[in-house]
């Protein structure tokens, strides 16, 4: 759905050419997990190890998976 607006408020009418495809997807990415809290979720990660960020459980074992 994302994708979709993305064509509508970028004007492109599902064109074959692969830069309104791109153009939309990076749109719908934007739109549902904009870049700074990418960033952020990206950097929580890196710096604990946790893909869920969490760092480690009371057992002192890192939590997840």
């Amino acid at each position: 759905m994302a994708h979709e607006l993305g064509h509508h408020f970028l004007g492109n009418r599902h064109r074959d050419e692969p830069l309104a495809e791109q153009e939309a997807s990076s749109f719908a990415g934007e739109l549902l997990v904009p870049g700074t809290m990418l960033e952020s979720a990206m950097k929580q990660t890196t710096a604990t190890g946790d893909p869920c960020g969490a760092g480690p459980s009371r057992t002192g074992r890192p939590t997840g998976g």
